[in-house]
């Protein structure tokens, strides 16, 4: 149970150089999907098994996060996406693993804002990984 641990306290953070900053209000964070593509290698000499070998293309597919709504992160990354930026970015586990990697801001969606049920306004923005992620 001690390698066990719960979802609560993950942490995205934007990376300049040595800085690491955590993105201020995370609600909600979608884990990037890591993946490594199969490629066919079935052949008559397969006994009658489809086989498999690696791409060697390793994809970080897009991934999304839920922001309370904040001036200064609502003018920095719609920002970002407007401009084209690729910034470098770091989940943080509760257990000390981080994933860094670059990205692009490809969406910026703001919450819905209803009179008769109000909620915290939220932003939902989408990172789009480009190159390796590193763990540590």
């Amino acid at each position: 149970m001690a390698d066990k641990l719960s979802n609560y306290g993950i942490k995205l953070c934007e990376v300049s150089g040595s800085v690491v900053t955590p993105i201020a209000g995370l609600v909600k964070l979608a884990m990037p999907k890591i993946k490594n593509e199969k490629v066919e290698a079935t052949s008559h000499d397969s006994g009658g098994y489809k086989e498999f070998v690696s791409s060697n293309l390793v994809e970080v597919e897009d991934f999304s996060g839920t922001f309370a709504f904040i001036s200064g992160n609502v003018s920095k990354y719609l920002g970002y996406l407007t401009s084209g930026c690729v910034a470098n970015y770091e989940i943080q586990c509760p257990n000390s693993v981080k994933f860094d990697f670059p990205a692009l801001i490809t969406e910026f969606t703001p919450g819905e804002a209803d009179s008769n049920k109000p909620e915290l306004l939220n932003v939902e923005i989408t990172f789009s990984p480009s190159g390796s992620i590193v763990t540590a």
